[in-house]
């Protein structure tokens, strides 16, 4: 019986070894389980902040987007305002030629010794006391002085130009700072 003993126990020791194989190979795998569970967190939380950051980054982009999208319909409309209310103003002009050409005049004489004047062939019937020649202006003066070096454009539409430059400065400047 003695060799049934011992191979009983070489058996035994087999399986006993087959256990510690099977034991030291379960937790290998659980270290391995656990590392690469750490890994895909470790990954999860980097793209997590990654995908707030831009979706942090876009928000942003639209928000300014979207302000520079409002100033600009703001800049436009208060351009359509400005527009409309020159040509407003151009119309109240030329309803009221007699009154303001005289004095247009006048005020270039104070700048220029004044020899002719030029003016749409409408208002030159306007214009009293000094040369008048035709000219393609929409309402308004030109003085020139005898020699032709100086002139002044006191044209309704130069006047009006000047005044929408400056509002739309003055607009450009509030809306974009």
């Amino acid at each position: 019986m003695a060799l049934e003993e011992i191979r009983q126990d070489i058996v035994e020791e087999r399986k006993e070894a087959v256990r510690g194989i099977y034991r030291a190979a379960k937790a290998i795998t659980d270290t391995i389980e656990k590392e690469t569970e750490k890994i895909l967190e470790e990954e999860k939380r980097k793209l997590e902040e990654e995908f707030k950051a831009r979706i942090a980054r876009m928000k942003e982009i639209a928000e300014a987007e979207m302000l520079r999208a409002s100033r600009q319909i703001a800049l436009e409309r208060k351009q359509e305002l400005i527009e409309s209310s020159l040509q407003q103003a151009k119309n109240i002009l030329r309803e009221n030629n007699a009154k303001y050409l005289p004095k247009l005049v006048e005020k270039a004489k104070k700048e220029i010794n004044v020899d002719k004047v030029y003016c749409s062939k409408e208002d030159a019937k306007h214009i009293k006391g000094i040369a008048v020649k035709e000219a393609n202006i929409d309402g308004g003066i030109i003085a020139e002085n005898k020699e032709a070096t100086m002139s002044i454009d006191y044209s309704y539409g130069t006047l009006l130009g000047a005044i929408k430059e400056k509002s739309l400065k003055e607009i450009a400047g509030e809306i974009f700072p």
